[in-house]
């Protein structure tokens, strides 16, 4: 099958993005936004890098992407290399890669973390930063997280002082729709989503939730929930693992 130019050049940023070298990252995460062929190749070079004992990981593949950590060093070995290229072929030829029992650390106890979700502020000339408590009104916000092995489904959203609620995950873009959560990894390792996005937000306080499930909920759902009880109303859904934080929001 013909690869179109526009994917060829994804593919290229995304190669160089699992390098750590990543110069194009904006242009890949919103080519990946409407590509569903280059996000599966993504996600097939996600697996590739769990075997790779070289590998940069989520955290710092983030940091270099989004421009707050130098390029990776070109002094990793090499003799990874051969290994991962023909797993990597592997994985590029299958329509689909399944294991029952997913990918755990070698020895020691298999260890069961709780959910967390990271949050990343890039700004429009392009650099990022880790959200602690403050961003911008244009501020695009990207997202890493980790699930609890009982849940496959998340929700990210915020909240202002005026009751305004702001989609983050699933992005929702088209009024008339009603988009559900998104479907992510149990695997207890990070990950990251790869669309960073923004709104118009119009309060001084946002309060960023993110919500862990074992079934995929609506957004138009959530959204009435919200609109006669407080956020932590949804705690007490079936099988949920909620978080939120304010963040402070300044012009």
């Amino acid at each position: 099958m013909k690869i179109l130019p526009a994917c060829a050049a994804a593919r290229r940023y995304i190669e160089q993005h699992f390098r750590g070298a990543s110069r194009s990252e904006r242009a890949l995460r919103v080519h990946l936004r409407g590509c569903s062929r280059c996000r599966g190749y993504y996600d097939r070079r996600l697996l590739v890098e769990h075997l790779d004992p070289a590998a940069l990981g989520a955290e710092r593949r983030l940091a270099v992407g989004l421009g707050f950590a130098p390029p990776a060093s070109r002094g990793r070995s090499y003799l990874w290399a051969p290994l991962a290229a023909a797993t990597l072929l592997l994985l590029l030829l299958l329509p689909r890669f399944q294991s029952p029992t997913g990918f755990r650390a070698r020895g020691g106890a298999i260890e069961r973390p709780g959910p967390a979700l990271w949050v990343y502020r890039v700004s429009p000339s392009g650099k990022g930063e880790p959200v602690h408590q403050d961003i911008r009104r244009a501020d695009e916000l990207a997202f890493g997280y980790r699930a609890p092995t009982d849940t496959g489904f998340l929700l990210v959203f915020g909240r202002d002082e005026h009751g305004h609620v702001y989609w983050y995950h699933p992005e929702w873009t088209d009024a008339t729709g009603d988009p559900v959560s998104i479907s992510i990894s149990a695997d207890p390792s990070r990950h990251e989503l790869p669309a960073a996005i923004s709104h118009e937000l119009d309060g001084k306080e946002l309060e960023l939730c993110d919500v862990f499930s074992r079934s995929p909920f609506r957004a138009r759902d959530i959204e009435r929930r919200l609109e006669q009880a407080p956020t932590h109303v949804l705690e007490r859904l079936e099988g949920v693992h909620m978080h939120c934080r304010t963040l402070r929001v300044s012009p």
